[in-house]
């Protein structure tokens, strides 16, 4: 990561890498920032709890004492107009609700498995589908 956005590498949680989003424009940066629990700036455009997008144009320098950790991304998914919402209806997606924590979970890898395990119901059983479900 500091290589790709040094001025945030003192705010990286860990592992401080920077993670690999898209499709759709891999050439776009997100930085997603969890604010200490007294902001001295004006609300910021928050997610979930104390964590928002941050504005790349601003100077890191105006938020370092509001900015508790962040996370990187290079590139986004996007989707043409009703899109998302048909792929919604056709169950394609699982919709749970966020949790701040994660966003910085300290094992990344392993957050798809553990975010479907705290599932109620059968969605809790998708956690142990494998990779590939060609292989099941």
């Amino acid at each position: 990561m500091a290589r790709h956005l040094p001025r945030f590498e003192p705010f990286a949680s860990e592992p401080a890498v920077l993670f690999s989003g898209g499709p759709v424009e891999t050439a776009a940066a997100l930085v997603l920032g969890r604010w200490k629990p007294i902001l001295d700036i004006p609300t910021p455009n928050l997610i979930v709890g104390r964590t928002g997008l941050l504005d790349l144009s601003r100077p890191i320098e105006e938020l370092s004492g509001s900015l508790a950790e962040v996370r990187l991304y290079a590139g986004y998914a996007g989707w043409t107009g009703g899109q998302l919402e048909a792929e919604l209806e056709q169950e394609s997606w699982f919709v749970v609700d966020a949790m701040e924590d994660d966003i910085f979970s300290a094992r990344p890898e392993t957050l798809w498995r553990d975010v479907l395990q705290r599932q109620p119901g059968r969605l809790a059983m998708f956690a142990y589908a494998p990779n590939d479900p060609g292989v099941n």
